[in-house]
């Protein structure tokens, strides 16, 4: 009977370390909840304080026309008598404009008492939406991020009395910068392989990066053949 040419010892703690650190190279449900998620919720929100504070030039849609003549005098007006003007108004639209006297009058687009502006820049805001939605396990997910306000609806669709004022879209700098969020995750998790990478070259000396170790046998001799 031949001899083997090569036999190979196996070693299964290796493999499943060299398995472990090979799972460092894919996004997992924890790097979007623990890391991507919360980091690009918190850019949003300073891209939209940056929106509203440029009344709409830093985004992707460009400045928000200006208001009318009409509005603005309404608004400079309230602004410096501290005095809504509410006539005309009824149920829902009264009411939100008799609140609005609460909070000082900004002369900003689309900002009257700011409580629009906040549903989309501050946390915990009741209208503030942030989801991350899992659409396929471990391996797709949905980030929705954005505000409740029929108000801002309006005013990004505009209506036929009013232009649109995105406040929605992103620039490409800003979109660059949430994609680098990506990035950064995966970066880390790469050099997280490295290093894992590194620790399994030194696990068995002499040993393959598979965990593995292999040994050439003699050739068998004439008389050994079958």
């Amino acid at each position: 009977m031949a001899r083997p040419l090569m036999t190979v010892d196996v070693n299964r703690a290796g493999i499943q370390r060299l398995v472990s650190a090979t799972s460092l190279l894919t996004l997992t449900d924890d790097d979007m909840r623990g890391f991507i998620f919360p980091a690009i919720v918190t850019a949003h929100r300073e891209q939209e304080k940056q929106i509203f504070a440029s009344e709409g030039a830093e985004g992707g849609a460009g400045a928000w026309p200006r208001l009318s003549a009409a509005y603005a005098e309404r608004k400079a007006d309230a602004g410096r008598s501290g005095r809504t003007a509410v006539k005309g108004t009824k149920g829902k639209a009264r009411t939100s404009a008799l609140r609005a006297l609460k909070r000082p009058i900004s002369q900003k687009i689309l900002v009257w008492s700011g409580e629009m502006r906040d549903r989309f820049t501050k946390d915990g805001h009741a209208g503030n939406i942030k989801r991350l939605v899992e659409l396929v396990p471990g391996s797709r997910w949905l980030i929705q991020i954005g505000a409740a306000s029929a108000i801002a609806g309006y005013h990004f669709s505009g209506t036929s009395k009013m232009p649109a004022r995105d406040m929605i879209t992103k620039s490409a700098a800003q979109l660059d910068a949430l994609r680098r969020i990506v990035v950064a995750r995966f970066q880390t998790k790469l050099d997280m392989f490295r290093r894992a990478q590194k620790g399994l070259s030194r696990t068995r000396p002499g040993g393959s990066m598979g965990g593995g170790t292999a040994s050439r046998a003699a050739s068998p001799s004439p008389s050994a053949a079958p």
